[in-house]
């Protein structure tokens, strides 16, 4: 599920998703619901 969220952001916004993970690099079970904002604020 985690995998598939991710590749989907990396699709999408590759430069949010890379941003993300510099910020968050320590919660990955919190990047499906950043995922859900960023793909609100597009």
């Amino acid at each position: 599920m985690i995998v598939i969220t991710i590749t989907i952001m990396l699709a999408i916004n590759p430069i949010k998703a890379s941003l993300l993970f510099l910020l968050h690099p320590f919660f990955i079970d919190i990047i499906p619901i950043f995922t859900f904002l960023i793909l609100l604020s597009n």
